[in-house]
């Protein structure tokens, strides 16, 4: 498994918002709801507002949602150091070290066990509260489901960490 620890600062991402209910499995509800929403004008704009690292589409979850299945927050965004205009929303990911890892979607629940039942006991880090984001793969607009596609996608996953050995 490729990883890189990663310390940066804080840093806004603009973009597309809805709240979601976790749900098992498959893709939630709410996460598809903002993707069918796009348009490529709109797309287009939000890519455009990239300017900062990471250069490519985040997918954003701010809240514990999805490990306490709790509803979070989910952004379809960029980062970006500009204004953010009035169609998008929003949000300051504070200054923050990471654990990027960089793998490929779809998602098999083997990764997830190789991060959290390998990866995290021996690596002397633990994961802190904090937004998680995937970066990439791009939406195709007019898709009504992304990642069910079969073709698979390199994307890092940014976990926030704090060393703690």
């Amino acid at each position: 498994m490729k990883f890189r620890i990663e310390n940066k600062e804080a840093f806004q991402v603009i973009g597309l918002y809805n709240r979601v209910t976790p749900i098992e499995s498959g893709e939630h509800p709410g996460v598809e709801q903002v993707w069918r929403s796009l348009d490529q004008d709109t797309y287009a704009k939000l890519n455009s507002l990239n300017d900062a690292g990471p250069r490519r589409i985040l997918h954003v979850n701010v809240g514990e949602g999805v490990r306490a299945k709790d509803d979070y927050d989910y952004y379809l965004a960029v980062a970006s150091t500009r204004p953010c205009p009035d169609r998008f929303k929003s949000y300051t990911v504070s200054a923050m070290t990471w654990a990027v890892f960089e793998m490929t979607v779809p998602w098999e629940k083997e990764r997830w066990h190789r991060i959290y039942g390998e990866w995290f006991p021996s690596s002397g880090y633990e994961q802190i509260a904090g937004p998680t984001f995937q970066v990439g793969p791009e939406i195709e607009i007019g898709l009504e489901r992304q990642v069910d596609s079969g073709i698979e996608h390199d994307v890092e996953l940014w976990l926030p960490v704090a060393k703690v050995r």
